[in-house]
Formats: structure tokens, sequence, C-alpha cells
């Protein structure tokens, strides 16, 4: 917390920046954050933030700037806990990070860990559900559920989360159904439509996989598998290899 009003109120505009998963919102994000930095030093709140804004930053590439963006947000991860060790989405925040490092264990532990911080904090529930769920644990999404009775009124992202969730576990009817919803709100449509692409192919939906493909390349003609995967931390090796090979027959480029 903060007893400084600047520093509450760039905080309050750099979450909703945040919340909006789009490139350059996310930048907004930061620099919010960093004002409210400038403000009070010790605001831990604001440290996750930037935090958060790098690690999106980085999950979608592999050159040295994204690798730069992953590296500031674990140093702003580590800097939060250190401001605050009863923040639940700081070890939040570090759960992301390991979960990229493919550190499973690790990652499973600060999920729990801010769990135990705050067992009614829906954030912290949807954020470790959606990671279960990554490692093939269905009870990933019991936990989301949770979050959703818990925050009766979510931000759209809480969809797109449990979208990506049914996905992970291979529930492609609830995958496509989540997504279908989520047209009707203001979020990135380019992560709903590789969702799309899976789950219509994995249901053999081919025709219609073939479209949200086109439509995804329309909207990213850089997109690539391979540098999306690095954005999706599955333990599971035979999910990997059939998100890839879904893709490829989507006719979307390695």
């Amino acid at each position: 917390n903060t007893t400084n009003i600047q520093a509450y109120d760039k905080v309050m505009k750099a979450h909703e920046c945040l919340i909006q998963f789009k490139e350059d919102k996310n930048a907004q994000a930061r620099n919010y954050a960093m004002d409210a930095i400038k403000y009070d030093q010790e605001y831990a709140v604001a440290y996750f933030i930037v935090g958060m804004a790098y690690l999106f930053d980085s999950r979608d590439g592999s050159d040295d700037s994204t690798l730069i963006s992953f590296e500031k947000a674990e140093q702003f991860a580590d800097k939060a806990i250190s401001l605050s060790d009863k923040l639940d989405m700081a070890f939040i925040l570090s759960a992301w990070i390991s979960l990229y490092k493919r550190e499973f264990d690790e990652a499973l532990a600060k999920g729990k860990h801010a769990i135990e911080i705050s067992p009614s904090g829906a954030d912290a529930l949807l954020n470790h559900g959606i990671m279960l769920t990554y490692m093939g644990d269905k009870l990933g999404i019991q936990l989301m559920k949770r979050a959703f009775r818990l925050n009766p009124y979510p931000d759209p992202y809480y969809y797109s989360f449990l979208a990506n969730a049914y996905r992970n576990v291979g529930q492609y009817e609830k995958a496509i159904e989540i997504c279908n919803k989520l047209f009707e709100l203001e979020i990135d449509k380019s992560r709903i439509y590789v969702t799309l692409a899976i789950s219509l192919m994995q249901l053999n939906r081919i025709e219609e996989a073939k479209i949200y493909a086109k439509e995804l390349l329309n909207l990213n003609p850089t997109f690539s598998i391979v540098i999306w995967l690095m954005g999706c931390p599955l333990k599971e090796q035979y999910r990997i290899d059939e998100y890839i090979n879904t893709l490829r027959k989507a006719g979307l480029p390695d």
C-alpha cells in the first residue's frame, strides 16, 4: 500500500492498461507504474506491475531485447517481494517467470504460496489455476472457476485465461465456447485465433480452423509457431508436439 495519492493514481491507471494485454497499452502500464515509483519508491504494487509489463514484452520472442525484458521482469518481481512478502501477485509474477524458465516445481511452489497469502484472492487463484493447466493438471480449472465466483464481474482477461486453460487440458468444445464470448470483449484477438485454430483442428473442423489461422496472419503477419510456443510454457511434450502439428495443418508457419 501507499499513502501517496499520486502514486496510487498512477498505479490504478497502470493496472487498467496492463489488463488489456495489448502491446501499446502494456508500454503505457509500465510508464505509469514507473511514475508511481518516482512518487513512492517503496510501493511494491508498482514494482509488480512494471515486472509484469516486462514479462508480457518478453514472452513472444527470442532476440536480445526479449531476453533483457525477461531479466528486468525477474528483477522487478524480486524487488516487489523484498518490499512486501504479503503481496500475493508478486509471487504469482515470480511463479510465471519460473514457469517460462520451465522450472515447474518452483512455479508450483510460488503459486501455492501466493494462495496461502491470499486464500480469497481471485487473481492469484486464476493465475495459479492456468499455470496448473500448462502442467497438464485439470484441477487448475476448478481453481479458476473459484476465481470467477470470488470475482463475479471479472476483467476480460479472465475469460481469455479460461479459454487457454480449457485448450491446455484438451477440453476443446469449452475452449471454443469461451473464445466466441471473447469476440464481444475488448481484448487482443490474436491469442483467441490461436486457441480457436488449435481447438477446431482437434475437433476435425478443419476449414473453420483455417479461416481463423488466416485471420491471425492478417492481424499478425510475422506470427511463428516456434515463437508462440516460447510464450506457451507447456510441460507435457506430447501436447507441445500436438500444438505444432495442429497449427501447421491449419496453415501457420513455423
